[in-house]
């Protein structure tokens, strides 16, 4: 069992051991709260994901504090590790927001990250398909569109930011209404130059996480879910793709819609000759 004191980040139980006994109302009366277990299996070394509750940020480092207590065939009796201490750091910024289109003049819409911590858009005017320090702010939203009255430039970006303030990379579209031809996700000066599989983001995540991944020129792309055994688990995409910045959401689950169970997966892209993967790990 890990139990958690104070609130739930990551700390390495102490190597020191010693006998206990009692119960476990004793030690929730004492602060401590089980987050998780894992089954005895004769190995030497075990390791666990455990969820965090809160995150260190620019405003302030969240210490919690863990602990393992090992439980024996007496039910009154644990043998249980000295408390460590230790924090997350929320660094991941959340994904672009997809599907960013001009549905009139003076409208933008998308479609929602899949980030669970996601806070609010922003959304820019410029006169470049890409977001730097030129770009004027037009606002915030919550929400998945935004009035434009008023704003007229040759590019929209919108990009979302988290609790802690990180925030992700722009989704673009030309201003057709202007004669500005929709750029999609690339511009053709803007192609890849080599293939890539980027980090899923975010990462870990607990409902879904958003694979995205480059190719310079048009090829038959498959991308697969593997468990940390090396089994498949889901097929995200197996088609043609042209030359481009592309993504695929995983959500969790596996090819029959089973729920996938706290770990670590790999995302395999297969491209012709290319191959990579990245790691992603679920968190229930």
């Amino acid at each position: 069992e890990f139990l958690a004191g104070q609130t739930a980040a990551f700390g390495h139980p102490g190597t020191a051991h010693m006998d206990w006994h009692g119960d476990y109302p004793a030690l929730k009366a004492a602060g401590w709260d089980e987050v998780g277990h894992v089954s005895v299996r004769g190995d030497s070394l075990y390791q666990a994901v455990v969820p965090t509750l809160c995150d260190s940020t620019d405003q302030g480092v969240c210490w919690s504090v863990f602990m393992v207590s090992a439980v024996s065939s007496d039910p009154y009796t644990f043998f249980d590790s000295y408390p460590d201490s230790g924090y997350s750091i929320d660094n991941l910024a959340p994904a672009p927001p997809p599907d960013l289109t001009m549905t009139s003049p003076v409208a933008l819409e998308w479609e929602e990250v899949p980030d669970e911590d996601f806070a609010y858009y922003s959304v820019y005017g410029s006169a470049l398909p890409a977001l730097d320090g030129s770009a004027i702010l037009i606002g915030y939203t919550a929400g998945t569109a935004e009035d434009i009255t008023g704003h007229v430039h040759d590019y929209y970006h919108v990009t979302a930011t988290d609790f802690s303030g990180n925030e992700g990379e722009e989704s673009t579209v030309g201003n057709t209404y202007a004669g500005i031809p929709d750029r999609g996700p690339q511009d053709i000066d803007d192609l890849p130059t080599a293939f890539a599989l980027r980090e899923g983001r975010p990462n870990p995540f607990d409902t879904a996480t958003l694979i995205t991944f480059d190719l310079p020129e048009s090829r038959h792309v498959s991308l697969t879910v593997f468990d940390a055994r090396g089994r498949a688990v889901r097929v995200l995409t197996d088609g043609e793709y042209e030359a481009g910045r592309h993504s695929a959401v995983w959500d969790g689950l596996g090819e029959s819609g089973s729920t996938a169970a706290t770990g670590v997966y790999f995302i395999r892209m297969e491209a012709g000759g290319f191959t990579a993967m990245k790691k992603v790990m679920l968190l229930r």
